[in-house]
Parts: structure tokens; C-alpha cells; sequence
């Protein structure tokens, strides 16, 4: 999951969008709580979260973060990948998080980040030319697709 992901129960609930989103995401973390689904975290995506100037969404995300089930370090291969993914005009942290959850062999890529929404389709034919199976999703198409929701 994108950092945006973690972040996204603290925005603005207000807005029906960032209100479904959140719904979606707690509904996600529910399921992992179940064991149903595996969170894979990152020190790139810790890394990002303690950038983050609101100190309680930092904090609120760090937890979040800590129920993460597999955890991927950063080596130089995942940059490697990152540079590639680069070519789609994501920016070098997400494209350092999407190549990380190809190496914890993750099956989606959670986002509410529309930039890389709408490159969706160039950076899963990158992936998987190099070997990966990796679906990029919005948590709300995550529910309705995986969880059924």
C-alpha cells in the first residue's frame, strides 16, 4: 500500500470520495487483522511516513504500518526496477514503493494517488515484463474485486 493509503482516514471525511476511500481502507485492514490478507510494508514506505509535517497523521500512519505482516528492505535490485518504472512518469518514492511490493512478490499495489491510477496500465505492463504480477488498485476497486465488499 501507498503512503497515501495509510494517511487517508485522517484527510477530510467530508468529502464523499476521501469518505468511501477510508471505508474501503478500514474494511482492507479488517481483513488483514483476519490474516485474510498480507500487508507488505517497506523501509521506503517508513522512510516516506516520517516525512509526513502533520504529526498526527505521521503517527496514526507508523501504527497502521506496524500491522504490516511482511516488511522489505531496500536493496539495490528494487531500484533497479524503480528506474524502470520511472519510464510511466510516477514520481521516484512511488515508483521506490511499487517496486518494493514486486519484490515482496505482493499481488496489488493500493493507491489513492490518481497519478499513478491513471498510469496503471504502463506501470503493470513494466512489472510484468520483468517478471512480476502486479495489479495497481484503488482500495475501493480492491473491496469490490478481492474482498467482495
Amino acid at each position: 500500500m501507498d503512503t497515501n493509503v495509510y494517511c487517508r482516514p485522517l484527510d477530510d471525511q467530508s468529502i464523499d470520495w476521501i469518505r468511501n476511500e477510508t471505508e474501503a481502507i478500514v474494511q482492507i485492514l479488517d481483513v488483514a487483522a483476519r490474516k485474510e490478507v498480507i500487508i507488505i510494508g517497506s523501509n521506503i514506505l517508513g522512510k516516506e511516513t516520517k516525512n509526513v509535517s502533520d504529526t498526527e497523521k505521521r503517527r496514526a500512519a507508523l501504527r497502521i504500518i506496524d500491522l504490516s505482516s511482511e516488511h522489505i528492505i531496500f536493496r539495490r535490485a528494487i531500484e533497479g526496477l524503480a528506474r524502470k518504472i520511472l519510464t510511466c512518469n510516477v514520481n521516484e518514492m512511488d515508483s521506490l514503493h511499487i517496486a518494493s511490493s514486486c519484490f515482496g512478490e505482493a499481488e496489488h499495489f493500493l493507491t489513492c494517488d490518481v497519478q499513478i491510477l491513471n498510469r496503471k496500465k504502463c506501470i503493470e505492463k513494466i512489472v510484468r515484463k520483468e517478471g512480476y504480477n502486479l495489479n495497481v488498485l484503488n482500495p475501493i476497486n480492491f473491496t469490490e474485486k478481492i474482498i467482495g465488499g
